[in-house]
């Protein structure tokens, strides 16, 4: 099966879809294993909480995929982030152009 995605280039110069890059970049660099919500919020943007709103939006379009319970009291098991086909797709064909 081929997925393709058609998004023009210009498009990926506003400031949310390049936070969107910026994430899907740490994610992808993390491999198989992920990487934990708040470490991905420190590497992509320096801070433990800013991004969290790029990471739903990653997950809803499908970029990523987060495993693990949502603990709103926290100390509860963390969310690891993966980047999906999808992500490795958008992210290949922005560095071909």
């Amino acid at each position: 099966m081929t997925t393709t995605i058609e998004i023009p280039a210009y498009d990926f110069f506003r400031k949310d879809n390049s936070s969107l890059v910026r994430l899907l970049k740490v994610v992808r660099k993390a491999g198989p294993e992920g990487i934990g919500t708040r470490m991905l919020c420190v590497e992509a943007f320096g801070s433990k909480s800013y991004g969290l709103r790029v990471i739903a939006r990653a997950e809803l379009e499908g970029y990523i995929t987060r495993t693990g319970k949502y603990n709103k009291k926290g100390g509860g098991p963390k969310r690891i982030n993966r980047i999906t086909d999808k992500g490795r797709l958008l992210l290949d064909q922005l560095n071909k152009k």
